[in-house]
This record gives C-alpha cells, structure tokens and sequence, in this order.
C-alpha cells in the first residue's frame, strides 16, 4: 500500500510536527525545571568569555586578556563568540542563551529528519528525530552553556546541506 500524498497546504507531516513538538516540549521542561542552574566549570568559562565579548569585540585582539583567558585556545571560538552575540543583544543573562538552545534543539531533530528521509525513506527519518528528541544526554544538556549545542545544531545543517548535491545527483 503507497503511503498517502502529502496535502500542499501542509508540507510537514503530522507525526514528525508530534516529534519536534516533544522535543522542544522536553527540553522545555529540563531548563524549567532546572532554572537554578548556574555557569560552572567550563560552562562559566564560556559565560565569562561572553561577557566579555559583549563588553568589548576588541578582547579577542588584546594581548593581556588572551593570555587571562587562555582557555580560549583549548575550547571552539564559535561558542562564546555567539554567547557574546547573544548577550549584547539580550544582556548577560544566561538563561536567555538557554532558551535559545531550546530552539537548536529542536532544529537539530528537524535536519536528523531530513538527513535520515534522505537516506532512508519516511520511517528512518521520524525514528532518527524521534531517537534525538528523546535522549537525555541532549534533553539535559540544553540547560547548560555547552559548545555542544551550537555543534549540534551546526554538524546536522553541514550534513543536510552536504547531501543536497547528492540527492540532486541521483535524481530525488
């Protein structure tokens, strides 16, 4: 039996709008119920960095500050550059980074879709989001100021656009 077309009007189907809906529901829910969370260890590290790329662009270019945050050179530069992105658009609060990755978490299930539909067919692409939007390790780690999130969310987008020349190849 042939699966059903898909009606125009709605482009997603239903059950992958009921996976992305728990994923950003569960994600949701950790950072809410994890409010009291504060920036430590590397995560502070990353707060800090932030805050002081808010403060002044001109950080990444002074020599004192670097050699302070010598850190820097051992983390990816992108995280607390985007941190900084945030927190001069925001203020230096870091719960509002968090809901934002929230957000990527989310995106990341819809290009694990994608890629999986991709690769192979309808019920690979929702068991693969579903698979992502139920892990705990990325449930919870959405609270936190980890590198991880933007990685996430950027490795899925390099993969789906990665595989755009492929589909187009082939013919699909």
């Amino acid at each position: 039996v042939a699966a059903p077309a898909r009606d125009p009007a709605y482009p997603v189907a239903k059950p992958l709008l009921a996976v992305l809906l728990l994923a950003l529901v569960l994600r949701l829910a950790a950072v809410l119920w994890l409010s009291d969370t504060v920036p430590y260890s590397d995560f502070l590290f990353y707060h800090l960095a932030g805050e002081r790329l808010a403060a002044d662009w001109g950080f990444l270019f002074d020599r004192s500050q670097v050699e302070y945050y010598g850190r820097l050179g051992w983390w990816p530069p992108l995280y607390p550059v985007f941190l900084g992105a945030v927190y001069s658009l925001l203020g230096t609060h870091h719960r509002a980074v968090v809901y934002l990755q929230v957000l990527f978490g989310t995106l990341v299930c819809w290009f694990v879709y994608r890629i999986g539909r991709r690769a192979g067919g309808e019920r690979l692409g929702l068991v693969s989001a579903l698979l992502v939007a139920v892990n705990p390790t990325y449930v919870f780690l959405t609270n936190l100021l980890a590198s991880e999130n933007l990685y996430a969310l950027l490795f899925a987008c390099g993969l789906w656009l990665a595989g755009r020349p492929w589909r187009a190849a082939r013919g699909l």
